[in-house]
């Protein structure tokens, strides 16, 4: 991903339990709603500096998370 760039983030929630995803840099939060088992929804993000961007799951911490890598170009 690109730094200082608006992002649409989709999500599935193929499960039979509900998740949301957080991501998180510098201690600032952006949540996506609670998607309910079946539903999908998207996350609107806001590259707005480069670095490390970690994500998970509000639900499942230990198991869905990852990170976001944005770059200068």
């Amino acid at each position: 991903m690109i730094a200082n760039t608006d992002y649409v983030i989709k999500i599935k929630n193929p499960t039979d339990t509900k998740h949301e995803l957080i991501i998180t840099s510098n201690g600032t939060e952006t949540k996506s709603n609670e998607l309910k088992p079946g539903k999908n929804g998207k996350l609107n993000f806001n590259a707005n500096s480069t670095g490390t961007f970690e994500y998970h799951c509000e639900y499942h911490p230990d198991t869905m998370k990852g990170i976001i890598e944005i770059s200068s170009q």
